[in-house]
């Protein structure tokens, strides 16, 4: 097996299911199935293979708390990776790769993202060449990453902002859709004035469960009476999800018969394929 190893200082201060979000990608972004195992100050996560890949890590940070953090692409050659040090690498260089391909389309950086960017930069420098000191390097290495997300967070927010100027520019009124699930036994009476005045979009979850209702008997009515309502108001739709694997999204029939698999997956079928064929050509968007 593939195997990636990671030095962590004090590791067991960590919460333990911070190792266990862990996963590693290869070049085409799919996470591989990986075992992780934490054996003193030593993290490893174990593929089946042996080729080069990222690895993703929830990891605590004092200004966002818990993120989804990821390294650049390391190769498996037995010696073990410093994992904040690596962490920081990966962090910075997303941050900095995304500055300069918007950079390239014509956004406008502002020069405090430039600055924490070069900041941070700087920290990761400082921290990996301290030796000697574990506590200070890795406290240097997680000030950078707080830096880098900063500026991460900074510069989402400029292209946000720019691209919705852009929009706005050569759209006299956008496109956006903006909409709120029904539930099937709401009067349509009583929020017909605020759904027209805030929204543009309902979204008509006929799933399985509020359909099937009981073993055989199927009934669509309260989805038929929302969908001619909002057809009347002008209101685009939106159908589905359709099935819904969640706890308390199957029949109550399902649940109390203890149902196979085999019936479910039928039932679920049948249910998609009735559904579209009811409303197709009438809603505007699946989900």
């Amino acid at each position: 097996m593939g195997a990636l190893c990671f030095h962590l200082p004090n590791a067991d201060r960590f919460d333990p299911q911070v190792y266990e979000t862990a996963y590693v990608t290869g070049i085409e972004g799919i996470p591989w199935p990986c075992v992780t195992s934490l054996r003193g100050n030593q993290f490893i996560i174990q593929r089946d293979i042996d080729e080069s890949g990222k690895l993703h890590i929830v990891w605590p940070t004092r200004t966002f708390g818990n993120v989804t953090l990821m390294t650049t692409s390391l190769k498996v050659d037995g010696e073990a990776y410093n994992l904040p040090l690596e962490l920081c690498r990966g962090t910075i260089v997303r941050l900095r790769n995304q500055i300069f391909e918007w950079q390239r389309i014509g956004l406008r950086v502002a020069q405090s993202t430039i600055q924490m960017s070069d900041q941070a930069l700087d920290g990761f420098i400082q921290a990996i060449t301290t030796r000697g000191d574990e506590t200070l390097q890795m406290s240097v290495a997680q000030e950078a990453i707080e830096l880098a997300l900063r500026a991460s967070v900074e510069l989402c927010n400029a292209f946000s902002t720019q691209m919705l100027d852009v929009r706005k520019q050569n759209e006299n009124r956008l496109s956006t859709l903006l909409g709120l699930s029904l539930a099937p036994a709401l009067s349509l009476a009583s929020i017909t004035d605020a759904v027209c005045t805030a929204f543009n979009l309902v979204c008509l979850p006929v799933d399985l469960a509020a359909v099937e209702l009981s073993s055989g008997k199927r009934d669509f009515s309260a989805f038929d009476r929302q969908l001619d309502w909002a057809r009347e108001k002008n209101l685009r739709v939106c159908c589905g999800p359709l099935i819904r694997c969640r706890p308390g999204a199957l029949p109550n029939w399902m649940v109390l018969l203890g149902e196979s698999f085999e019936t479910v997956l039928s039932a679920a079928c049948r249910h998609a394929e009735e559904t579209v064929h009811r409303y197709r050509g009438k809603v505007h968007l699946w989900n």
